[in-house]
């Protein structure tokens, strides 16, 4: 028999409340935990949104339209807060817009996770660049970007002063008139090469560069090279002057090289540049030249006196010595020996007029009065009659010349020419017959010496011999050539040409009808 509490009911309920109140306090206090860390995010994301050095702002990606931003999106743009355009097209420049819509759609859709360089117009009308990242989120039911904006104008201008600085690299590597070369240390071939190095070796750049340093110099010379290469590329020498340079056609010019050691691209290679030196060197081998000329018309000049001073001593001096002798003789027999007196008396005249002869003709030989009197056309014939012998060659002038008269230096050169070759002829060929032409053809003056005798060799006559290099000299000082052209059995001929000089120094146009 059991008895049932009346209170047991309600004890039920008590604890069935209880365990609701119990419930309830454990949901509140786990929504207060996750109010508490809700709030622990907002804030942390308030702090973020406001602190981020980098602009923020939500755009609805239909209307392109700002629905939020940060401060440092208005700091950027120079706007407050209240003030800042929500229209993203008001913040750009409007000739940039189409392109920087296109960027903004294509992050919208998901295909472009970053735009660069995106140019910002602040509200003073200057211009930033930012690079631009956009994640698609949704606020307030509708689509939109979460765009983050990088003031990237410091990085932007470096790389525009670096593109600048690299175009006027380019125009200078392009345009410099030196070659530039740059060839790999290690394996000698061609790395990079400009259009000038190109243009003055005759090759196109992809020929060039496979190519190396054997290609570009004198097969003789490439070891020597190969060692100076190696040298600068020590950083031993950085230049080397008159270096003898092999072109695709196998000529040779002539270069100053520097050479340089650098790092392109990521190998150790040399930077050299050439400068043709070409002229240059042509024209210190030309003065050269001018100097062994000048010295040897001085040994000329030396031997013309040298060989008058024989001829005074041996010819004229010995008989104006022996008319004075005889003359004495007549002062001394002339009061008691009348006829001897007489006899040397006529005798030391006879010698003085001999002395006369000579004296003239030693003249004659230096400069002949007559090439001052008439001309070097009458001179030449006046020479050409005084070298015909009964024993000599016959000897045959033709003068055709129209002008009348040339420059004295002229006149000289041409007359000392035609002496040297005749007498050459006269004495060595052993011809029968000699010619002498003059000839005027335009602006010129063509005087040949022919023989058909012995002939010789015209590049076996010693260096001592001043007849024939003199002849070229003369004739190279007064802007002519000189050829010499004989062979043993065949004769000789020489043929010289030279423009025609007035007296008053100009050329022909004067006188040339005459």
């Amino acid at each position: 028999m059991t008895s049932e509490n009346p209170r047991d009911p309600l004890l039920q309920e008590l604890a069935e409340l209880r365990a609701r109140v119990a419930a309830f306090e454990s949901r509140e206090a786990e929504r207060n935990r996750t109010d508490r860390a809700q709030r622990q995010s907002l804030e942390q994301l308030q702090a973020i949104y406001d602190g981020t050095p980098d602009a923020l702002a939500i755009v609805d990606a239909e209307t392109f339209r700002c629905v939020r931003y940060n401060a440092r999106l208005c700091q950027m743009l120079g706007y407050g807060e209240e003030e800042l355009p929500t229209d993203l097209s008001k913040l750009h420049p409007p000739e940039d817009l189409p392109w920087i819509r296109e960027n903004f759609l294509a992050q919208a859709a998901g295909n472009l996770p970053l735009a660069e360089n995106i140019p910002f117009r602040r509200k003073d009308g200057t211009v930033f660049y930012a690079d631009i990242t956009g994640n698609r989120i949704k606020c307030d039911g509708r689509p939109c970007l979460l765009v983050f904006g990088r003031d990237v104008t410091a990085r932007k201008q470096a790389q525009d002063a670096l593109q600048e600085s690299l175009a006027q690299l380019e125009t200078i590597y392009n345009g410099m008139i030196e070659g530039l070369l740059i060839t790999d240390i290690a394996t000698k071939q061609f790395v990079r090469a400009n259009a000038s190095l190109c243009r003055m070796l005759g090759y196109t750049e992809e020929e060039l560069l496979k190519a190396s340093i054997k290609d570009i110099h004198p097969p003789e010379e490439v070891p020597n090279d190969l060692q100076r290469f190696q040298a600068a590329a020590d950083g031993r020498v950085w230049i080397n002057e008159d270096r003898p340079v092999l072109r695709k056609d196998g000529s040779i010019f002539y270069a100053d090289i520097t050479g340089h050691p650098i790092m392109y691209a990521g190998r150790r290679c040399l930077l050299a540049l050439f400068r043709d030196v070409t002229e240059r060197r042509q024209a210190h081998e030309a003065l050269m030249r001018e100097r062994k000329t000048l010295q040897h018309m001085l040994r000329a000049s030396d031997h013309e006196r040298q060989v008058i001073a024989y001829e005074i001593h041996d010819g004229l001096a010995q008989q104006l010595a022996a008319a004075i002798m005889q003359l004495q003789s007549y002062e001394a027999l002339k009061d008691h020996q009348p006829a001897q007196a007489e006899t040397a008396y006529a005798a030391g005249v006879q010698m003085l007029r001999g002395a006369h002869v000579e004296a003239r003709r030693l003249i004659s030989g230096v400069r002949p009065p007559i090439l001052d009197e008439s001309g070097v056309a009458a001179a030449i014939a006046h020479l050409v009659h005084d070298h015909r012998t009964p024993s000599g060659p016959e000897i045959e002038f033709h003068g055709l010349a129209r002008f009348d008269r040339l420059a004295s230096v002229l006149e000289n050169a041409i007359y000392r020419i035609a002496q040297e070759a005749l007498s050459n002829a006269c004495r060595h060929s052993r011809s029968d017959r000699v010619r002498v032409s003059l000839l005027q053809e335009d602006a010129h003056i063509r005087l040949e010496v022919q023989d058909w005798g012995i002939g010789f060799e015209p590049d076996g006559v010693a260096g001592e011999h001043f007849g024939l290099e003199g002849i070229r000299e003369r004739a190279r000082l007064l802007g002519g050539t000189a050829i010499i052209e004989s062979e043993p059995g065949q004769g000789t001929l020489v043929a010289v040409l030279l423009p025609l000089i007035g007296r008053d120094g100009e050329g022909t146009a004067g006188f040339a009808a005459q």
